[in-house]
């Protein structure tokens, strides 16, 4: 075996690599943080047009549109009252990946959840609900809700006879 005597770095190339590489680590940082960013709401007042799907159903299906007013808080805790079944309500939700994974209550469905992809002035995000689980011998039945929005200007003054629902 031959064994041969490397030379030392220069103090300068070493100073240089360490930059480099604190450089590219920040970078990625930055990048992430960036992406994180991006799943936010500006407070104020939206407008949001709900088309609801219901497969292999006799229903209607024609969109409505609503608006409401969002606080910092409520964007905070991502109580966004999109339209679902009647009786339903947005409680909340949690960030994964880059969507948000919306909690909703509803008194008469089993199952019923959504998902909401915020992007500072506009979101898009759908609801399902599953009437049906589809358990001994009966099908699935499902109903969908499709949303899309956008922030149209800040929120007017507070009335306090007024209210904001969607549902």
């Amino acid at each position: 075996m031959h064994l041969t005597k490397t030379t030392p770095l220069d103090p300068a190339v070493k100073a240089g690599l360490k930059i480099a590489f604190l450089i590219s680590l920040c970078g990625g940082i930055s990048a992430a943080y960036a992406a994180e960013a991006e799943l936010t709401l500006e407070a104020g007042l939206w407008e949001v047009v709900t088309r609801p799907e219901f497969p292999n159903t006799p229903f209607p299906a024609g969109p409505k549109t609503d608006q409401f007013c969002l606080t910092a808080s409520d964007i905070a805790a991502w109580l966004v009252p999109l339209r679902t079944a009647p009786g339903c309500k947005v409680s909340g939700g949690v960030q994964k990946d880059k969507q948000i994974e919306l909690k909703i209550a509803c008194p008469e469905i089993p199952q019923a959840s959504g998902k909401l992809q915020p992007a500072g002035k506009t979101l898009t995000g759908r609801a399902e609900l599953v009437a049906v689980p589809g358990q001994d011998g009966v099908g699935r039945v499902v109903f969908y809700y499709n949303h899309s929005g956008h922030r149209v200007s800040d929120c007017p003054p507070q009335d306090e006879k007024a209210g904001n629902a969607a549902n």
